[in-house]
């Protein structure tokens, strides 16, 4: 899906579009058996901009971004969509915020 340059875009499960103006990340965290994976990383994406996310093979790019979309859970720090608080408890629940 291509995204309008209104903002990040997507569809609900009750069809009604729903456009995003900023997602933020705040002190990320994300440690797996023998290795931290993620320490500390901010992130802010907002609308009408590009970003690229791009590192070394091992940085932790897959695992910022299935935090984000919530693929992973227990991660430390915290994750706001438009300012507001949101738990990103799983993939749907990531996309209903």
């Amino acid at each position: 899906m291509s995204l309008p340059p209104s903002g990040l875009h997507h569809e609900r499960s009750e069809g009604e579009p729903v456009t995003v103006g900023s997602i933020r990340a705040v002190g990320l965290g994300k440690s797996f058996p023998g290795v931290e994976a993620l320490r500390g990383v901010d992130l802010e994406l907002r609308r009408g901009t590009v970003h690229a996310l791009v590192g070394a093979n091992g940085a932790g790019k897959s695992t910022l971004i299935k935090i984000i979309t919530g693929y992973y859970t227990g991660y430390r720090g915290h994750i706001e969509v438009d300012g507001r608080p949101v738990a990103m408890t799983r993939p749907a629940a990531a996309m209903a915020a």
